[in-house]
């Protein structure tokens, strides 16, 4: 899906972060804590970003996450994310999450794709040096095609 977003596809990495910050585990401490996973948890039960028969790139979209540089870049990567199979169950999961109690911090990845456009949802460290434990979601990707771009 990579190759979906064509010339663009230099711009996935920083999507992918936006979001992966946007669900990360709150900076900080004392007052200036406030932020991340536990901000999203407080937004989502006053407005309900994230609702089931809703895409995943809308959501994405209100939260500002899909590309603010360049409508090229949002457009595409809202086809992107809307080509992902089980993107229902990204949302599915992303509400679950949020509504509980102590809500786990998200992060976001591009990994090959295995099968046709399947997200792979799991727990774990992302990175050696993240002490959390995450929900990892790793969005499938391939190569956009070799040559001039038209």
């Amino acid at each position: 899906m990579g190759a979906r977003m064509i010339e663009c596809d230099n711009q996935i990495p920083a999507l992918l972060d936006f979001m992966s910050l946007r669900f990360s585990p709150p900076d900080g401490s004392g007052d200036d804590r406030y932020g991340g996973v536990e901000e999203m948890a407080q937004l989502q039960n006053e407005f309900g970003i994230f609702k089931k028969g809703r895409r995943l790139s809308h959501s994405i979209n209100v939260l500002g996450l899909a590309g603010f540089a360049s409508a090229r870049v949002k457009n595409r990567w809202m086809k992107v994310l809307d080509d992902v199979v089980n993107g229902d169950e990204i949302v599915d999961r992303i509400i679950a999450n949020l509504a509980s109690q102590k809500p786990a911090p998200m992060f976001f990845r591009a990994t090959s794709p295995k099968e046709k456009f399947v997200a792979t949802i799991t727990q774990g460290r992302p990175l050696p040096f993240l002490d959390d434990n995450y929900i990892i979601v790793e969005l499938p990707m391939k190569p956009r095609a070799k040559g001039p771009v038209a």
